[in-house]
């Protein structure tokens, strides 16, 4: 609750489409931070950790999460940056990204989901860089990255995806796409990333799967 009134303090007090005035950032020192709900992240608002493994978020229940909107609602710009989010092995999805666009990611680990790690709805030309996904999913059910609907333009720069429990990567299209967003996934990019292994060989889809 703390930390989601210092994310709603800093809201911008105006906003357009593409400019915002007076968007600030919420800082995480050092430390574990336990969640057991949805962690809202307002349009326009950075939230700054210390690193991955020194600012932690840790989810206590199955619908605790970090959510950056949802898929129909726009959540343009801002940075978020080292910080892990650890699913603690309940949460079914740690990090939620619906249909935020020109958002940036540093420094993130995401870990121990019992199902999805980070799932992308609609998200549109959000950058990833230096971000790790790993362990995530349970019993050959859950992938590190999911990315659903029509999700695009999306770019992955020197991130670590590793360990799935079904797949690393997952391309989908679970239902009709948003307003504005493609029809399904596409031209979602990975640079120089390491996507490799699993967890459980008897259960495992493929490191990359398309359906």
């Amino acid at each position: 609750a703390a930390i989601q009134a210092a994310l709603t303090y800093a809201t911008p007090s105006s906003s357009t489409t593409f400019v915002a005035t007076g968007g600030k950032s919420v800082h995480l020192p050092a430390g574990k931070y336990k969640i057991s709900g949805e962690l809202s992240i307002p349009a326009f608002v950075n939230l700054i950790g210390e690193g991955k493994g020194i600012s932690t978020i840790v989810c206590s229940t199955s619908g605790s999460k970090v959510k950056y909107s949802d898929r129909s609602t726009e959540n343009r710009g801002g940075l978020s940056k080292g910080f892990t989010i650890d699913g603690n092995d309940v949460s079914t999805n740690p990090l939620f990204i619906g249909l935020a666009v020109e958002r940036e990611f540093s420094d993130i680990d995401v870990v121990d989901s019992a199902a999805d790690g980070l799932i992308i709805e609609a998200a549109q030309n959000c950058v990833f860089t230096a971000c790790g996904f790993q362990h995530n999913g349970s019993t050959g059910t859950g992938s590190n990255i999911a990315i659903d609907y029509g999700a695009g333009n999306n770019r992955f720069v020197g991130c670590e995806i590793n360990r799935g429990a079904q797949n690393n990567v997952r391309f989908r299209q679970s239902g009709t796409s948003p307003s504005g967003a493609f029809t399904v996934p596409t031209q979602n990019r990975f640079y120089g990333c390491m996507i490799e292994r699993f967890d459980n060989e008897s259960n495992f889809n493929a490191t990359i799967f398309h359906g």
